[in-house]
């Protein structure tokens, strides 16, 4: 096309006829332009497309992520529901001085679930290369691209709980080594005697430690099913941005 228009504009040249020459060079010019525009438009369309796709990808995996921090929020709420069932065992039988009567080993296993405490660990494989490569405008729908900012903000409260939880239940095993003799229970027939009973179900201490376990427990349950309500919220929003295939 180019050489076209050259071969035309020397011809006109030559004829000295410049009005025409001036006509057949804008319309050159014009054309070269309408040809950038249209290139233009072409990569704009491409990087589109290619957008769209790297959303799609972003969506499902984020999709996945969160279907998996769910299941682990899950289980955390189990864990403390059993810490929560074996403080409220341990405290009633201290109001009620009937600790004497349970036997050996179901006392352990009661005493010792208090030892673990929740911490969740999320996936967040996904939201971090989002941030990190710079792609969070490529998630187009701003509900979901607000929910992804506010990740971290929204888990400080928990990220608190959890470290006072630990402390409380480190706090609680420092306890027990005070007077449980973990290091014979290998050889003893009896793990807790009745004098050890006798020590944990009358330390008042402990007792208002064990207290306070129970009410983190419970806490975090809480704000665990607050997170759930709002993980499964997001991820019905991140559905209905899916295209199916």
């Amino acid at each position: 096309m180019i050489k076209f228009f050259r071969s035309i504009r020397q011809r006109l040249l030559s004829e000295n006829k410049f009005s025409k020459y001036l006509l057949y060079a804008i319309g050159e010019i014009v054309l070269v332009v309408i040809g950038i525009l249209l290139a233009l438009q072409i990569n704009n369309w491409n990087e589109k497309d290619k957008n769209k796709v790297r959303e799609q990808m972003y969506l499902k995996s984020l999709l996945d992520d969160m279907q998996n921090n769910l299941e682990e929020i899950k289980l955390d709420i189990k864990g403390n529901r059993t810490v929560i069932s074996a403080c409220d065992s341990l405290l009633l039988m201290a109001h009620e001085k009937s600790y004497q009567a349970i036997q050996d080993q179901n006392l352990e296993r009661l005493v010792i679930s208090l030892g673990n405490y929740a911490k969740l660990q999320l996936e967040q494989g996904t939201l971090e290369e989002i941030f990190y490569s710079g792609s969070l405008q490529t998630i187009s729908n701003d509900s979901i691209r607000g929910f992804l900012v506010d990740w971290d903000r929204n888990f400080v409260a928990i990220k608190e709980l959890e470290i006072y939880a630990r402390d409380n239940q480190e706090k609680y095993l420092a306890y027990l080594n005070t007077f449980v003799p973990y290091y014979a229970f290998d050889f003893l027939e009896v793990k807790y005697s009745p004098e050890t009973r006798e020590k944990y179900f009358n330390n008042t201490e402990l007792l208002n430690n064990v207290a306070d376990i129970r009410f983190i427990a419970r806490i975090l349950n809480i704000e665990y099913m607050e997170k759930i309500n709002e993980i499964e919220a997001f991820n019905t929003l991140v559905e209905s941005e899916i295209i199916e295939e």
